[in-house]
Order: structure tokens, then sequence, then C-alpha cells
């Protein structure tokens, strides 16, 4: 593993962000605190609190039919049966899995647009979003359950997605070091730590742009993804000013469907404080975050390489310990990426 930037969390404050290592196997450059990396699945839960700013001012209604809000695609719903964002937000959104790419969209290429993907148009390489049930009978993970929220979300506000979640949630924040453009460390000129795979080598290109950012897209630093789980904390527990209702983001951090999974995050109560936390991975890259709500202790780790996975076993393991709930949601998730990479789909 080249490299990975942790920060520390306690009362609620961050008190350390570190680097260690290099951005590139094959160079000399280290990893430091501003160093961008890609987050993955954390994306979706930076997504949540997106729609949830828009909820708590009025504007998305999580109870109404989401094609309500879509006009360039349509979710393919039938009468009498909507899908809402709720249903979205909770992974009860019905649309069916889809088969997975061997690698992603170079970033040197052109990378399709969100609509290209969901309408299955070229340049994606995906075929067009189905339904699989009826929305809000079965949950099911699914990364286009945010694919399809992210339309929805820029088509309400006449915004793009990097625009719409830096005036949500980057700026009021002071996340200055992430972003949902695909292609932000060549856009913005930004450090960048290059993804590598399980054998240690570089990503082509450096890495992978995904055209589907709100579910997997976000670049990101350490410290930046420690002050949202810090105002997510704040906001939980009801303090002033917060960046979203206090009651969505304790709907948020609710077990959805009788699982240990709320609004796009692991849930654990068993110790006798609520935890919560994501887990990432994109291509050449493994991250988590977690955070203990009632005493303000937690962690983010970001590595560039697939191989960071052990790096988050050795931090369940010293940090995690006891949890037992929590643990095997973290080990299953990175069991369940280890077999999607050995079947070519990482």
């Amino acid at each position: 593993m080249p490299g990975a930037s942790l920060a520390w969390i306690e009362d609620g404050r961050t008190v350390a962000v570190r680097g260690f290592g290099s951005v590139d196997a094959a160079g000399p450059e280290p990893v430091t605190p501003e160093t961008a990396f890609l987050a993955g699945s954390i994306s979706k839960h930076v997504t949540t609190v997106a729609a949830l700013r828009l909820a708590s001012d009025g504007l998305l209604d999580l109870d109404r039919d989401v094609n309500g809000y879509l006009s360039e695609w349509r979710m393919p719903t039938e009468p009498g049966h909507p899908a809402t964002a709720r249903m979205l937000l909770s992974n009860l959104g019905g649309l069916a899995d889809r088969p997975q790419l061997s690698d992603g969209y170079h970033r040197h290429d052109v990378v399709p647009s969100l609509l290209d993907v969901l309408h299955g148009r070229s340049p994606a390489r995906t075929p067009a979003v189905e339904l699989a049930q009826q929305p809000g009978t079965e949950f099911r993970q699914n990364s286009l359950n945010f694919s399809v929220l992210q339309q929805a979300m820029t088509e309400l506000t006449g915004e793009s997605y990097p625009e719409l979640t830096r005036r949500l949630v980057f700026e009021p924040l002071g996340m200055t070091g992430s972003s949902f453009d695909p292609c932000w460390p060549d856009t913005e000129g930004r450090p960048f730590a290059h993804g590598h795979d399980a054998d240690g080598r570089q990503v082509s290109a450096g890495y992978y742009a995904n055209p589907e950012p709100a579910a997997g897209g976000l670049w990101t630093t350490a410290a930046d993804l420690a002050a949202l789980a810090a105002e997510l904390r704040r906001c939980y527990l009801g303090r002033e000013r917060g960046l979203v209702a206090t009651e969505l983001v304790r709907e948020m951090l609710t077990p959805q469907s009788g699982r240990a999974y709320g609004w796009s995050t692991i849930l654990d109560t068993t110790g006798g404080d609520l935890e919560f936390g994501h887990g990432g991975q994109a291509y050449g890259y493994q991250a988590m975050t977690w955070m203990r709500v009632h005493s303000g202790r937690g962690l983010v780790m970001l590595s560039n390489a697939v191989t960071g996975r052990e790096l988050i076993r050795h931090l369940i393991a010293t940090e995690l310990s006891g949890r037992i709930r929590l643990t095997g949601e973290w080990q299953r998730a990175i069991e369940e990426a280890v077999g999607r990479e050995r079947g070519g789909t990482a």
C-alpha cells in the first residue's frame, strides 16, 4: 500500500490529520493532509447529507414520487407504485442489478454523462436502468438508487452535481478538499493519490473517472470527511445551527428494514453508544469513516490501494473491538469487496 491519510476525532473535534507514504508507488511525492483520494461508496454518505439539506429547506419532499422531479429520464415504475427519495435513500428503489465493468472510464477518454448511464447509451458501457421489483418492497444495496437521486436533485435545482454539493455541503463545512467532479484533480490541478491494484501496480492513468459521482465519485481528504462526521453528530444531538434538521439526521442514523444500516451508513448500538460510519472502494482505493455519537470519538482512513482493506481490518481490530455487530458489518463489506475484485469488477 503506497500511501494513506488518517484523521482522528475526539470529543467531536478533529485532533490530528496525518499523511503516510507516497501518492504513487513509483515516485517519492509524499501523502499530505491536502492529498485528495477517491472515496468510493462514502460518496453515498455525502449525497445523503446533500439530499437532507434540500429536504430541510423544504425543496425536496422525501415522500413524493421521484418522477415528479424528473423529465430528462424517468424512473421505470408502474402506475400506482411510485419510488420516492425516502425509498432510494433506504435502498428500497427496486432497481435491477447491472453487470459490473471490468475496468473504469479512463480519465483522458470521453466519460459518459449520468444521463448516458441511465439511458444505457454510448459512451456508457452498461445497459439502461431497469426495475427488478416494486419499489418499497425489498432492501437491495444498489448504487443506482443514488444515481437516480442525483438526477432528481440536479433537475430540481438546475445545478450541476459538483456545484450543488459544493453549495449545500462543502462550502458550509469548509470542505475545500472535496468535489464530485469526476476529473477534479485535472480540472483544478489538485494533488491526488494514484490508485493501485492488489499487486501494487498503478491504475492506468492514475485513476478512473466515475460518471455516477453521487454513488461513488467523491474526491476528498481525511480532514474533510472528519468535519462531515462531526457535523452529523452535532445535528443528531440537536446542537444549534446544524446543517441538517435534527429529525432528518436521526432518521438517517436509524436502522432500516431490520438491518444495521441506515441511510447510507452502517450503524451499531451494542456498545452503549450509537456508532455510524461507511466504507468506500473505488478502483485502486479503499476508505472508511467511523464515529461515536455521544463520546464524539471517531476516525477516517483513506488509502490509495486495494490492499488498504488490510489497514481497515487492523483499525477494526484495534478501534472497534467489542462492537460485535458493527465489526461484523465491516467484515462482511470487506469480504464482498474482495469477492467483486476476484470477479474482475473491483
